[in-house]
């Protein structure tokens, strides 16, 4: 039933971001990114005020309002609170995507997390060093102990596409897939590049939750807020009105 309700959440999340809420109707994202701590961030990412039980508030009140659909927990691996809110998450039915960097990332903490219910670990580096693969070796080891259903994938910083070497040395570890991870800020020190067409998506794709509590979409823009449902008419706005592509996956 659990892989049942997995693949139901999925296709309604893929719905809503195909065919957004109509005007005048608050629009009901198809995921949900928690930003414990300033991991892969921006500089602005604010100071956390929230400690477990606040967090699991605010995804309770998410889930009122939007009902339950993936997730994605940022966080350093070490954070007090990763496993108990991917657990939380999981408990209500939300597919659970853990975006983390290898430090502290060993057998014992990749196993923790898959037992919690980390459906995905989206393992973000700049390289793929000896600290790298021993984090993408404990996450294919606990996949395999645990008989999980764990997808890796590996996140490279850069302004480019990763090498084939590169994707080839990741699949040999049994990594599932090998993506770029471009920066928050381009050459001229604004988020992502200008864009020359079209408008940021971003609004409608995804609520950020800060570690300070703040309901956004976009960690640049301003009109944050700080209950459910989110009054989000004037950030939802400004994003839309950006000048800036960014391809960050927060963002995209």
């Amino acid at each position: 039933m659990k892989l049942l309700e997995s693949f139901r959440i999925r296709a309604r999340s893929a719905l809503r971001a195909r065919f957004p809420s109509p005007p005048g109707l608050v629009p009901r994202p198809p995921r949900v990114d928690l930003r414990l701590d300033d991991f892969d961030g921006p500089e602005n990412v604010p100071p956390s005020t929230l400690d477990i039980d606040g967090w699991q508030e605010q995804v309770v009140a998410f889930v009122q309002w939007a009902g339950p659909m993936p997730a994605r927990i940022i966080a350093h691996a070490s954070h007090r609170d990763l496993a108990d809110l991917v657990r939380f998450c999981h408990r209500l039915e939300m597919v659970t995507t853990v975006r983390t960097g290898p430090a502290g990332l060993d057998n014992r903490r990749a196993e923790e997390l898959l037992d919690r219910g980390m459906a995905i670990c989206e393992l973000v580096v700049d390289a793929l060093d000896a600290e790298a693969e021993e984090a993408a070796r404990a996450l294919v080891h606990a996949r395999h102990s645990r008989a999980g259903q764990l997808s890796v994938h590996l996140h490279v910083r850069g302004h480019g596409q990763p090498s084939e070497e590169l994707r080839t040395r990741a699949r040999a570890l049994g990594i599932d897939r090998v993506l770029g991870s471009p920066p928050w800020v381009g050459p001229d020190g604004l988020p992502g590049e200008r864009r020359s067409s079209g408008h940021c998506p971003v609004a409608s794709r995804r609520v950020l939750l800060l570690p300070d509590g703040a309901v956004v979409a976009c960690p640049f823009k301003g009109g944050a807020a700080t209950t459910f449902p989110p009054d989000l008419a004037d950030h939802r706005a400004a994003v839309r009105a950006c000048d800036r592509a960014c391809a960050h996956p927060e963002t995209a």
